[in-house]
């Protein structure tokens, strides 16, 4: 009986052990944290280069923490400065936090009679080590103005200060022109998505000396692409427009950036659309393509009637295969080794390119 107890004793003994090291490490590691964080100020930019008289453009303003622990909640801010004899802020200023979830507040703004000083902070919630965000909003174009800078400067403070890895990338500029207005005014600038692909309308009036409308789209609302023009109707009176782009993303940020017989520009709002379809995607296995061997060329969410178009390095079509959802043969046997384009297109003009690489 004697060992039987002393060997009880004994096991308890071993499990408290176990207990107060586990214990002991959990508390080693939160006293870790916070500390060793490293606030980024990534980047300050405008949605356009410039701006017209009287038109709003939005403020991108790109930030990271590089951890290695999160900050908390209220202990970075940051302050934004921009000309006040060139810009007005917008009202409201239109502030939106792109961040999952939300971190940032705007807390408001002091303005004097040459500069606007805005502020901003993680109130909403403490930022993950590693991890990056953004947050944006307007200004209005109020006289005009060539490469007007636009600083930003981010801070730490309470238990965050201390432990600032590196305090030297916390602050970043940009700049922003500001033009005269052209003589075109845009209305009804609207957007939708049908049958997966985005379908934009816009009116305009007084289209004298004007030449175009390019119209520019953006995956994440930070960096635009060119994806068509449309010529003006130049009539001098009023025009109605339509544009159609196959959206592949599921977010999709559209503007118009107008320009006149002069060269002069001006862009439109942004215009939001989400493609509740789903995203098209495309692989080829094995890749690279050994000797006596077929590629795989796997498809999903594509429409009907969808087509490869292969080239080779130097641009020349091959051959023309057509495809479907799902996985699909392709015999590759009778070209020589190297680099291959295929090109990937449904009946809605949705296309992908895969590189296929020949090994022989």
């Amino acid at each position: 009986m004697k060992n039987i107890l002393n060997s009880i004793k004994n096991g308890l003994k071993a499990v408290l052990l176990v207990l107060v090291l586990i214990v002991g490490t959990k508390t080693q590691s939160i006293a870790q944290c916070p500390g060793n964080v490293d606030l980024e100020a990534t980047s300050i930019d405008p949605s356009a280069t410039t701006v017209a008289v009287g038109q709003t453009v939005q403020i991108i303003v790109a930030m990271q923490n590089n951890g290695p622990c999160a900050i908390p909640i209220g202990e970075a801010t940051c302050q934004i400065t921009l000309s006040s004899v060139a810009f007005d802020l917008g009202v409201p200023i239109n502030f939106a936090d792109f961040a999952v979830p939300p971190q940032w507040s705007y807390l408001g703004a002091i303005s004097n009679a040459t500069q606007h000083n805005l502020f901003f902070q993680n109130n909403a919630g403490e930022i993950p080590a590693m991890g990056g965000f953004y947050f944006q909003f307007d200004v209005v174009g109020k006289a005009i103005a060539v490469n007007s800078p636009i600083t930003l400067v981010s801070s730490l403070s309470g238990t965050a200060t201390s432990s600032d890895i590196n305090s030297t990338n916390q602050s970043a500029s940009t700049t922003l022109t500001v033009t005269t207005p052209l003589a075109i005014k845009l209305s009804d600038f609207a957007g939708a998505i049908h049958d997966c692909a985005a379908s934009l309308s816009w009116k305009s009036t007084n289209e004298e000396n004007f030449d175009r409308f390019e119209i520019e789209f953006s995956a994440d609302g930070r960096t635009y692409q060119n994806v068509g023009t449309v010529k003006g109707q130049n009539t001098g009176a009023s025009g109605s427009y339509k544009f159609n782009y196959p959206q592949q993303t599921i977010k999709g940020f559209y503007r118009l950036k107008m320009v006149d017989k002069k060269g002069n520009i001006n862009y439109s709002k942004v215009v939001k659309l989400t493609n509740t379809c789903k995203e098209v995607k495309a692989f080829v296995y094995p890749n690279p393509v050994a000797a006596m061997q077929d590629a795989n060329v796997v498809l999903q969410n594509f429409g009907n009637k969808v087509e490869g178009i292969l080239y080779d390095a130097a641009g020349k079509q091959l051959r023309v295969v057509k495809l479907a959802n799902g996985s699909n043969k392709l015999n590759l046997q009778q070209y020589t080794g190297g680099n291959y384009l295929l090109n990937i297109k449904d009946e809605n003009n949705t296309a992908v390119s895969v590189r296929i690489t020949v090994a022989r």
